[in-house]
C-alpha cells in the first residue's frame, strides 16, 4: 500500500490511528492525516492515496459529504468509514456512496489491522485485474477504469466512451449482475464481463435484444439482477449500481431474477443499534433463545425483500463488529471463522449465511460461557482458600466452606481439588500441618497448645498425623531444626 490518509478532528485519534496503522502487518509507504473533510479533499486532489480512513461527523465537511465529493476525483481511495455507535445510520449512507468498510468507535489496533490487510487483498486484486488481459479478447481496461473512477479525465472518459459505443452501438443495453463468471458461448460476444468493478458480484455489459436468449442460456439457474434499458453511456454507473442492488436483493429474496420493478419503493429500517447491542450481550449469556428471535425477525425482514442489499450487510458488519470488540479475548481462536461472515453474499444463499452465523453464535456462546464458568470457579474456590487459611484452626469441614461460598458440596467438592490438586481433607491437614512447623520453629509452645493453635482436636491426634506426613514426631522436628525442647 503506497499511501494511507486519516481524516479525523481530534488530534489524539488522528495520531492514534497513525501508531495503529504502522504496527499493522500491512507495509504503508507514506501515512497523511488531516482534520476534516475539506482538507482531505485539497489533499487528495493533488496526492493519490490508496486507503482514507474518514471520521463521521467533522467541522466543516462531515464524513458523508466527503465520501459523496470523493466521486470527482480521478482516484478515489478505498475508503474506511469511523463512526460511533449513534452514527450507524450515516455509516449505512457512506456504505452506499461507496465507502468499502467501516469501524466502531473505541478503534482497536486489531480492527485497524484487520481492515488494513483486506483493502490491501482488494488493491492488490485490482492490480492484478488491470494486468490481466481479458479472456474475451476485449480490452475492457478503460470501461473498467471509468466505472471505477467516475470523474476520470477526459481522454480516459473517452476511451470508455468509444470501447461501450463500438460493443454496444446506438442501441439500448442492459448490465447484468451475476456471481458466476460465465464464459460467453460464441465468436459474437453476446455480452461483455467487467470482473471486479464490485466486489459482490461480476457485471454484464449486454445488447437488450440479446438479453432473451441470453436468459435462457448463459444466465439460466444463476441469481442475476438486471438493471431498466439503458440508451446513453453516461447512464452506465447508474445501471451498474442498480443491477448490482437487485443481485443483493435476489439473493436475500432467493429470487432467480430480480428487476428494479421487482423491488419494494420502501424499505424497512435496519438492524437498530440497540438490537445489534442487545444481541451481543445476549451472546455471553444463557438467554441464546432471545438471540435466535432477534436474528429470525431480522432475516425474516431481508427474505421478504423489505431491507436493501447494503442495510443488510451493514448491519451484520454492526453486529459482528459488535460481538468481536465485546468478546475480543474470549474468541482470540475463533476470529478466522468470523471474518468470512463480514461478506455475507459471497456465500451461496441467504439460508447457507444464516446457517454460517448462528453455528458461530452457538460455538461462540459455548465458549464464552465455559470460560465465564471457569472464571466463576476460580473466584469461588480462591474465596474458599482464603475462607479455610483464615478458619483452619476452628473444627473446619467441606460442608462449613461450601455453604460460605454459595456452592454445592458436590460442586466445591470436585472444583476443589481441581484448583488446588489436592481434596479438601487433604489441604487442611498440610496447611495445619505447616503451621505447626512454623510454631515448633519460632516458638517455646508446648507440643498440646501447638496441637490446638494448628487446629487438631487432641496432642494425640496431632502427633500421629504430624508423624504420618512429616516422617518424625513434632518433639525430633524441632530438635532436627535446632530448637531446644
Amino acid at each position: 500500500m503506497k499511501r494511507l490518509l486519516i481524516v479525523e478532528d481530534e488530534k489524539m485519534i488522528r495520531q492514534g490511528l497513525r501508531v495503529m496503522a504502522q504496527r499493522s502487518p500491512v507495509e504503508i509507504g507514506e501515512i497523511l492525516d488531516c482534520k476534516n473533510g475539506e482538507e482531505a479533499l485539497e489533499i487528495l486532489r493533488g496526492t493519490e492515496v490508496d486507503v482514507m480512513f474518514t471520521d463521521v461527523r467533522m467541522p466543516n465537511m462531515d464524513g458523508i459529504t466527503l465520501v459523496q465529493r470523493l466521486q470527482t476525483l480521478p482516484h478515489p481511495p478505498l475508503t474506511v468509514i469511523i463512526s460511533g455507535y449513534d452514527d450507524f445510520s450515516y455509516a449505512v449512507e457512506a456504505l452506499r456512496c461507496g465507502a468499502k468498510e467501516y469501524l466502531l468507535k473505541p478503534v482497536e489496533r486489531e480492527d485497524i489491522s484487520q481492515v488494513l490487510q483486506r483493502l490491501e487483498g482488494m488493491l492488490q486484486e485490482s492490480q492484478k485485474s488491470r494486468s490481466r488481459p481479458s479472456p474475451q479478447g476485449v480490452g475492457c481496461q478503460p470501461l473498467k477504469y471509468f466505472l471505477l473512477n467516475p470523474n476520470v479525465t477526459t481522454s480516459e472518459r473517452e476511451a470508455a466512451r468509444v470501447l461501450f459505443e463500438s460493443w454496444v452501438g446506438k442501441g439500448p443495453y442492459l448490465v447484468a449482475a451475476c456471481r458466476e463468471k460465465l464464459e460467453s458461448p460464441g465468436a459474437d460476444l453476446p455480452f461483455l464481463c467487467l470482473e471486479n468493478v464490485d466486489d459482490t458480484a461480476c457485471l454484464y455489459l449486454i445488447r437488450e435484444p440479446q438479453w432473451p436468449h441470453l436468459a435462457a442460456t448463459c444466465f439460466a439457474g444463476k441469481r442475476t439482477g438486471l438493471s431498466r434499458p439503458q440508451t446513453d453511456f453516461s447512464q452506465l454507473p447508474e445501471a451498474c449500481r442498480i443491477a448490482v442492488e437487485c443481485w443483493t436483493r435476489a439473493f436475500l429474496t432467493d429470487a432467480e431474477l430480480l428487476q428494479p420493478d421487482g423491488m419494494p419503493e420502501q424499505e424497512a429500517p435496519p438492524l437498530s443499534q440497540e438490537d445489534a447491542a442487545r444481541i451481543a450481550q445476549l451472546i455471553g449469556t444463557e438467554k441464546l433463545d432471545q438471540v435466535q428471535a432477534l436474528l429470525d425477525k431480522f432475516f425474516l425482514l431481508a427474505s421478504s425483500g423489505k431491507l436493501s442489499g447494503v442495510s443488510f450487510s451493514g448491519s451484520i458488519a454492526n453486529l459482528l463488529h459488535q460481538v468481536e470488540t465485546l468478546y475480543r479475548n474470549k474468541l482470540a481462536n475463533r476470529v478466522d471463522r468470523l471474518h468470512p461472515l463480514y461478506h455475507p453474499y459471497s456465500y451461496p444463499s441467504l439460508q447457507d449465511f444464516q446457517t454460517a452465523l448462528w453455528n458461530f453464535l452457538t460455538e461462540a456462546n459455548k465458549s464464552i460461557l465455559q470460560q465465564h464458568s471457569a472464571s466463576r470457579k476460580t473466584g469461588k474456590m480462591e474465596e474458599a482458600v482464603a475462607y479455610i487459611q483464615q478458619n483452619y484452626q476452628r473444627d473446619l469441614n467441606m460442608a462449613m466452606v461450601s455453604n460460605h461460598i454459595s456452592v454445592s458440596y458436590s460442586f466445591f467438592s470436585q472444583a476443589f481439588k481441581e484448583y488446588t490438586g489436592m481434596n479438601f481433607i487433604n489441604y487442611l491437614k498440610d496447611l495445619r500441618i505447616q503451621h505447626a512447623k512454623e510454631l515448633l520453629v519460632t516458638t517455646d509452645l508446648h507440643i498440646a497448645e501447638i496441637s490446638l493453635q494448628a487446629g487438631f482436636e487432641n496432642e494425640k491426634h496431632f502427633m500421629k498425623v504430624f508423624r504420618g506426613m512429616v516422617g518424625v514426631s513434632p518433639t525430633e522436628y524441632r530438635r532436627n531444626t535446632g530448637k531446644k525442647s
